[in-house]
């Protein structure tokens, strides 16, 4: 175990003393004036700087919690943007060596926040919901948002279900509780969707679970009331985290089934990707996982899509069922990680129909991200493996579609697609300055997503961001680039250079100018003059 880990089970075991809860909280706070300080005197750029989600609430737990921020830039020339970044992330590794706590930090512009408060995620908490121009594209809108939400912390509760090591007790549980309650609360708030009210808080939804007389989910408030056993261990908390992976897994499918009901008019058939075949041993290799997919799992495998960077999610047929024995399927997967190489990744198991929703939603940061290959439709082997390029470094990256598989994966239908690449761009621009994964997967997201919505926006050429090969030709086609190498490969080999961030910031601007919302804005602010 490292010092580090240890050092975050003693803060959460002391937090119960007062006067350790005291201390604890001027240490943030301390952590928190450091951090905002240096930031004004040693980048001018910034313009503001405010706390953002946990610690600025009132539920922030020492040792649980992150210091998030978010950090207003003035707009700087793609060669001002990569001498920054290159700044920021020398910076931000020395301060964060000192305040370990400081958590998620997003850098964004003025016009790239207003574009994310206008069309961004369901904490946005956009004016458009209140009186949408059209309101039957922000109900289907933010129905998805509220789903999505509750399946981003379905999958962050799948890696403690699903892993090589167990996550120490104290960790666990309260990464567990956190998880729980968020899948509860933003599914109640789509239940009671139309009209969106107030989302309840993990306290709030926490009493809703447990409290005096009926509780919402009583499954919910026996985990969680598990959950805070101090003598459980390791290997007892991953058990009760595949419980409660079973139950958010039953909970996202039954409310998939209602949302996909609601959106039968955004609807439609996802386009398919290119077919670049690996070499005959990755083929080999994918028709061996087949067959233990089948072999293992037995009646729970339904389907699954391999990808080596960005995570793999497993489709069982038993949801939404009996939690205790898709648990069981779930602890099979598990234990699975530990004896093969291509399981080592991150997996999500999940229901048939919130694949398609997931599919087809802002997760990730592409709405056509499961377009399948062409061969996957004809319905002709139980798998296909697809890589992103035809050489390295782009063939180092695979996607493998496992299963007898549907004909097609759905995605959304214009104008909800619109806003879906709209609601990825606003995630996107906020992001890619200082939240990029280290490695491959990194830099594989920044271009991917960079030049895709590039393409839509400016383009208007809808295109997947997997696989690479063929969306960088098209981009070097619509840009009308020097024939050679393609831009940005090396990049994926060897981390984002300066001349590939500069590429990436002009992208980004040409794509923001180009965005409805934003040209709407422009276009309010000329007739003003």
């Amino acid at each position: 175990m490292s010092i580090k880990v240890r050092a975050r089970i003693a803060v959460i075991r002391l937090n119960r003393s007062a006067f350790f809860h005291c201390l604890f909280t001027v240490y943030y706070h301390l952590a928190w004036l450091g951090f905002s300080r240096a930031t004004r005197l040693l980048f001018p750029e910034m313009t503001s700087i405010r706390v953002h989600r946990g610690y600025s609430t009132r539920e922030w737990e020492p040792g649980i919690s992150d210091i998030d921020a978010v950090l207003e830039i003035r707009e700087l020339s793609p060669r001002e943007t990569a001498r920054f970044i290159a700044r920021w992330n020398k910076f931000y590794t020395l301060i964060k060596a000192v305040f370990p706590i400081l958590g998620e930090i997003i850098i964004a512009s003025r016009a790239e926040e207003e574009l994310y408060r206008e069309w961004g995620d369901i904490r946005a908490a956009s004016a458009l919901r209140q009186t949408p121009a059209n309101p039957e594209l922000m109900e289907a809108k933010t129905a998805l948002d509220l789903w999505t939400e509750a399946l981003h912390s379905h999958t962050q509760l799948c890696k403690l279900a699903i892993s090589n090591t167990c996550v120490p007790a104290p960790i666990a549980g309260r990464a567990l509780r956190k998880c729980v309650l968020d899948v509860a609360r933003h599914c109640a708030a789509l239940r009671a969707y139309p009209p969106l009210g107030h989302i309840g808080s993990r306290l709030e939804t926490e009493n809703s679970l447990a409290g005096p007389g009926q509780p919402a989910r009583p499954e919910l408030g026996e985990v969680l009331a598990r959950a805070q056993d101090t003598r459980s261990d390791g290997a007892r908390m991953k058990e009760l985290a595949q419980l409660a992976c079973a139950h958010t897994a039953n909970i996202l499918e039954t409310e998939a089934v209602s949302l996909r009901a609601r959106l039968t008019g955004f609807i439609d058939t996802a386009p398919t990707a290119p077919l670049i075949s690996p070499e005959p041993e990755q083929n080999a290799a994918a028709g061996r996982i087949s067959g233990i997919l089948k072999d293992e799992l037995g009646t729970f495998f339904h389907s699954a899509v391999f990808d080596n960077v960005f995570g793999s999610f497993v489709v069982l047929n038993q949801v939404p069922g009996d939690a205790a024995e898709l648990a069981r399927g779930i602890a099979i997967l598990n234990g699975m990680t530990a004896r093969h190489l291509s399981m080592r990744g991150a997996i999500f198991p999940l229901g048939p129909v919130s694949v398609e929703l997931m599919g087809f939603g802002t997760y990730g940061d592409d709405p056509l991200k499961l377009a399948a290959p062409e061969r996957t439709a004809s319905g002709s082997s139980p798998f296909v493996c697809n890589q992103s390029g035809g050489r390295p470094p782009l063939s180092a990256h695979r996607r493998t579609f496992f299963g007898e598989g549907e004909a097609a994966f759905p995605s959304a239908k214009a104008p909800l697609l619109d806003a879906l690449y709209l609601e990825s761009l606003s995630h996107f621009l906020r992001t890619w300055r200082g939240l990029l994964e280290p490695g491959a997967g990194g830099a594989i997201y920044a271009v991917s997503r960079a030049v895709a919505l590039w393409l839509y926006f400016v383009k208007k050429t809808p295109r997947p961001c997997f696989p690479l090969q063929p969306l960088l030709q098209t981009f070097l086609r619509e840009k009308n680039l020097p024939e050679g190498g393609l831009p940005f490969e090396e990049s994926l080999l060897l981390g984002l250079r300066p001349r590939d961030i500069e590429m990436i910031a002009v992208l980004n601007a040409e794509t923001l100018a180009a965005a409805p919302s934003v040209a709407a804005m422009r276009a309010a602010a000329e007739n003003l003059i």
